[in-house]
């Protein structure tokens, strides 16, 4: 992990080129001091957007990934007294939360950006700073994976349905969902759930393991199979009983096949490889010692990684 940028709290809001990479994720820091009397809160950390070549991949309250980083992985840095400190952080993924091979490459050529909107300053934060890190990581850009926020909004007790076209969503983000009583999820003529709100949440919390029930969070995933090929689709067609007047916040995650940045980064893959082989860093044939394998005190003799696997059962067998 690297720093990338660092920008003042006050300035409300920064815009920041990334640098060509290969990146398996971004984390975004908020930290500072409170105001006065105030305590800076989740909801307080605004907006964020992550463009990549005049497409948005990412357009959602910071308050969504700071709760979605506490759903998928337990616990993120979120801490803050009143008058007093305040450290809140956000991680950005390159992929689904279950793929570690998926990352984004970024050549020069590409033109991706982070636009953070944070409106701390003018009475909630006395001072701070906001800092991008860079996860740098090697793998395969198979796909971009979009996060995208789209309210509904109801008057009163009453169903809302609707038709969202986007292809392959694989899992939908409930948040402030005490305002429905039933969730009825439809994608391309498939339903996936249908039942009330707190089942729902249960089988959401069932997933991502959550021990308290105190997540902000339900997730509605389509995708259980982790395949690719389950979430290709064209639509997602969602109805919602209300239980009155108030506004549900709607996320979709999404998948962009990028099959040529699949052949480039997979040709980079092969390249640093045959790079760390002219620079004698590794053999063309890494060799593999078992140490937990001993023949008089001696370790066993190495072998290269084709035998690797028809000797480890052979040596299961015995």
């Amino acid at each position: 992990m690297r720093l990338l940028h660092q920008a003042n709290i006050g300035d409300l809001s920064i815009t920041f080129y990334l640098p060509a990479g290969s990146y398996g994720g971004f984390l975004i820091d908020y930290q500072g001091v409170n105001a006065g009397g105030n305590t800076i809160t989740r909801d307080d950390l605004g907006q964020v957007n992550f463009t990549m070549n005049g497409t948005p991949i990412i357009n959602t309250d910071a308050e969504f990934l700071s709760h979605l980083a506490d759903l998928k992985s337990g616990f993120i840095q979120f801490a803050s007294a009143i008058g007093a400190a305040f450290n809140a952080t956000l991680y950005i993924p390159c992929g689904t939360f279950t793929d570690e091979n998926n990352c984004y490459i970024i050549s020069k050529e590409d033109s991706v950006y982070f636009k953070l909107d944070f409106p701390l300053a003018g009475g909630l934060a006395a001072s701070g700073t906001v800092k991008i890190y860079g996860i740098d990581k090697q793998g395969i850009q198979n796909y971009i994976y979009n996060l995208a926020q789209r309210n509904v909004v109801a008057q009163g007790v009453g169903t809302i349905a609707d038709v969202h076209r986007l292809d392959n969503v694989g899992q939908m983000y409930l948040k402030n969902h005490s305002v429905i009583d039933t969730v009825r999820i439809t994608r391309d003529n498939l339903t996936y759930f249908d039942c009330i709100t707190d089942d729902a949440k249960g089988l959401s919390d069932f997933f991502n393991r959550v021990e308290t029930g105190a997540n902000a969070l339900i997730e509605l995933d389509m995708n259980l199979s982790k395949d690719v090929k389950e979430v290709l689709s064209r639509e997602i067609l969602f109805n919602y009983f209300f239980n009155g007047a108030g506004t549900l916040e709607q996320y979709f995650a999404y998948k962009t096949l990028t099959p040529n940045k699949a052949v480039k980064s997979q040709v980079m893959v092969a390249q640093n490889l045959a790079k760390k082989i002219s620079d004698s860093i590794v053999n063309a044939q890494p060799l593999i010692i078992d140490l937990k394998n001993y023949s008089n005190g001696s370790p066993v003799p190495p072998r290269n990684v084709e035998g690797l696997k028809e000797s480890a059962y052979m040596n299961d067998r015995t």
